[in-house]
């Protein structure tokens, strides 16, 4: 079953997926008004106070609800009418899963911190635009379904802090994988995914 931007309401979180063959960028942004079923007028947070043309790029809109599965509306519009952002979308937003966005492997250490726990040293094994997992190969963590964290990391240049919740926990022979829904918008995160993923395939081509 779809939703229709009739039913969200006034300030509903909404993440703009901007792409183009420059790379993608994440943003958010927040339902001022909704004008009919398939236009609403939305706050866009940009930043650095830096605004946006939305020409000539691809843009997703994606609606997380409290259940956290989320909707997804493609090739939508998003146009400066009397300095005010529209958004048009075309028909209904269809459910998303999250795990089917391109992940590339990590293999580094990163700093994770959670409320009531000292913090700790844990493996990023790969990670996404949507989320990212952490090995744990001895089985110390004892996360469980829903445990908030943030994790912070530095690779290739880029300090990274990702916010997510876990949503799923898989047992393998020699360690313990936490898949991690994130929560937040890192800016730095699509460029650094493109940039891993040119370091990755150098590195298998010179083995």
């Amino acid at each position: 079953m779809g939703i229709k931007l009739t039913d969200l309401e006034e300030r509903d979180l909404l993440t703009i997926i901007a792409s183009s063959d420059m790379g993608e960028l994440k943003m958010q942004a927040f339902v001022k008004k909704v004008l009919k079923e398939n236009v609403a007028i939305i706050d866009v947070i940009f930043q650095d106070g830096r605004k946006l043309n939305f020409d000539n790029v691809q843009i997703n809109i994606e609606y997380a609800p409290e259940d956290g599965v989320p909707f997804i509306w493609r090739a939508a519009r998003i146009v400066n009418v009397k300095n005010q952002y529209v958004l048009q979308v075309a028909g209904e937003g269809v459910r998303h899963n999250r795990r089917s966005c391109f992940r590339v492997s990590v293999g580094v250490y990163a700093r994770m911190a959670m409320v009531g726990r000292q913090g700790t040293d844990v493996m990023i094994r790969d990670v996404s635009l949507s989320g990212f997992s952490i090995a744990d190969r001895d089985r110390e963590l004892a996360l469980e379904i829903g445990h908030e964290l943030t994790v912070v990391f530095s690779d290739l240049g880029y300090n990274l802090k990702l916010v997510g919740k876990v949503v799923r926990i898989e047992e393998m022979e020699n360690m313990i994988v936490y898949g991690v829904e994130t929560r937040n918008l890192c800016k730095d995160l699509s460029p650094y995914i493109s940039i891993k993923q040119q370091r990755n395939r150098r590195n298998k081509e010179k083995r």
